[in-house]
């Protein structure tokens, strides 16, 4: 559990580093974030990089799909901190444990209990008090982006514990291989032609290869032996701590109903997650790819790529 809030802990600074890059746009951004992620992951897997090159090759659905919900998430959550502030952008992003609820339910037909359903309403409260009167211009657009990199993190973080044995290391690094590859694709296309090679770079590329990188290994690893639907919600600590962040460094000051809204959501996300926390129980898993273990005669589902 400790892992998953510093997960959280480490994510929630990520904010006021894309907030404070004005020369970079969203695509410039996420670019030089995806460098530094895949830069640090290569060089930090346990078998070395060429073992994690066999790792992406062998990966399968499960990992291809947790790959690109991750880059929805990264690609949407980006892009919303460029258009609106940081508390707005997190607590709207925190939606995802309740996304998570629905996608168990249509996609894995789960049964959802009466409970459940009832933080999702009000979890959707605590949005409609968020978003009151900011239907116009960029907010808008920042807050359908921030709905969406919910959405990809809630796919994620589904994925992820449907399979808590497989080793998710070769996903994270494919997701920033693929957020690269629709950066240089979106400049390309635009006709602007370059990147900008300003001293602002470095701060993505240590959002990248710190931040996100670093956050991402605890949560997995976290999610070998923390219950499901208790792992999401305990990363929303990056709710709580990101608009402290943008308060201290930006001077951002959230407004009262982004502040109301923002209580409800964390309202409704804790209250799922307790009723999900004393109905699960964690899962005994091998360790992660690299780690030591004794050797095993036998291949088992575990040690399957994901």
């Amino acid at each position: 559990m400790v892992l998953v809030v510093l997960a959280g802990l480490i994510w929630s600074m990520g904010g006021v580093l894309v907030r404070g890059t004005q020369g970079l746009d969203a695509w410039d951004y996420l670019g030089w974030r995806s460098a530094g992620l895949i830069v640090c992951m290569g060089l930090a897997y346990p078998a070395g990089p060429r073992a994690l090159l066999r790792a992406v090759r062998r990966q399968g659905p499960m990992g291809w799909g947790a790959a690109f919900s991750l880059a929805l998430s990264s690609l949407a959550i980006s892009f919303a901190l460029k258009h609106t502030t940081v508390a707005f952008a997190t607590f709207l992003a925190s939606i995802a444990p309740l996304l998570a609820v629905i996608i168990m339910a249509t996609v894995y037909r789960e049964r959802i209990s009466a409970g459940a359903i009832g933080c999702v309403v009000l979890g959707l409260a605590g949005i409609a008090i968020m978003v009151r009167g900011d239907f116009s211009g960029g907010q808008l657009a920042g807050n359908i982006a921030a709905a969406l990199s919910a959405l990809g993190f809630a796919s994620y973080s589904v994925l992820v514990n449907r399979n808590r044995g497989g080793d998710w290391f070769p996903a994270v690094w494919t997701h920033g291989w693929i957020c690269l590859a629709l950066c240089a694709v979106a400049i390309a296309t635009i006709g602007r032609g370059t990147v900008p090679l300003s001293p602002e770079i470095v701060l993505p590329i240590v959002h990248g290869g710190g931040i996100i990188a670093f956050g991402l290994l605890l949560y997995n690893r976290a999610a070998r032996r923390v219950a499901p639907f208790t792992l999401i919600v305990t990363a929303q600590a990056e709710t709580v701590f990101a608009p402290v962040w943008g308060f201290l460094v930006l001077g951002e000051v959230p407004g009262l109903s982004t502040v109301a809204g923002g209580f409800v959501i964390i309202l409704a996300v804790v209250a799922a997650g307790l009723m999900s926390a004393r109905d699960t129980a964690p899962l005994a898993l091998p360790p992660l790819a690299g780690d030591a273990a004794p050797p095993r005669p036998n291949r088992s589902d575990d040690d399957a790529p994901v």
